[in-house]
């Protein structure tokens, strides 16, 4: 996935400032929010909403908004002003079990568990053999809302071991039992689905392994191997 951000010339507490937009293709404004904004949300009560102000101002004049010029100033150009109500339909809070504490690796990338994994356990998928987890808890509160357009799925951290395992390599499951492979955007569990469970559990072939020792990744922990993401396949 990739993303993009096209920074202005000066910013303030009110919004943003001389954002110029290259040529060719649509563009669309699209404000990034800051993490007090986040902080914010996650207060409300889920069923709840608030009004925003949103103005927005297009204008073809180079002018300097880092001097204090700003669009709405300019002899030409568009500005818009739009009410818009946001309801918090939803609240997920992940939780970290930490089950994959210490993990020992043989060179043919067979795993042993270490102490203190007791959510963790060997495991065979099909024709691979490794070490399957429940990586995380998770509380889901909602307001009724259905959703099948915000997907969840893991994704590997270091591009090197991206590159070396199958997809199959690594899979993740909402129940320990019914396995989706890891393969960028491809495979996801959705909102809806999301909401009849409360765990996701991830497997680790040996291959998996195999590889990590090949490119010497050790000592790692497991923000920096894998985090999940998130997509809103309508965005």
């Amino acid at each position: 996935m990739t993303t993009s951000l096209i920074l202005p010339q000066t910013t303030d507490a009110s919004g943003f400032y001389g954002a110029t937009v290259t040529s060719g293709g649509a563009k669309w404004m699209h404000g990034m929010l800051s993490d007090a904004f986040y902080q914010y949300l996650q207060q409300m009560p889920v069923g709840s909403s608030f009004t925003m102000t949103i103005n927005a101002c297009q204008t073809s004049v180079n002018y300097d908004a880092s001097s204090g010029a700003r669009c709405k100033d300019q002899a030409s150009g568009n500005w818009y002003v739009r009410n818009v109500t946001h309801t918090k339909a939803a609240n997920l809070r992940l939780i970290n079990t930490h089950s994959l504490a210490e993990v020992f690796i043989n060179s043919d990338g067979v795993p042993t568990l270490g102490e203190g994994n007791a959510d963790c356990r060997t495991q065979t998928i099909g024709s691979r053999s490794g070490l399957s987890c429940k990586m995380v808890n998770y509380t889901l509160q909602t307001n009724g809302l259905s959703n099948t357009s915000i997907h969840i799925f893991p994704a590997i951290a270091n591009s090197s071991l991206a590159s070396a395992v199958g997809a199959y390599d690594m899979q993740f499951s909402l129940n320990g039992s019914s396995w989706k492979p890891v393969s960028n955007t491809a495979y996801y569990y959705t909102f809806n689905e999301m909401k009849s469970a409360d765990s996701i559990y991830v497997f680790f072939s040996s291959n998996f392994f195999k590889q990590m020792v090949n490119l010497g990744i050790s000592d790692i922990n497991t923000k920096d191997l894998f985090n999940f993401r998130f997509q809103n396949s309508q965005c």
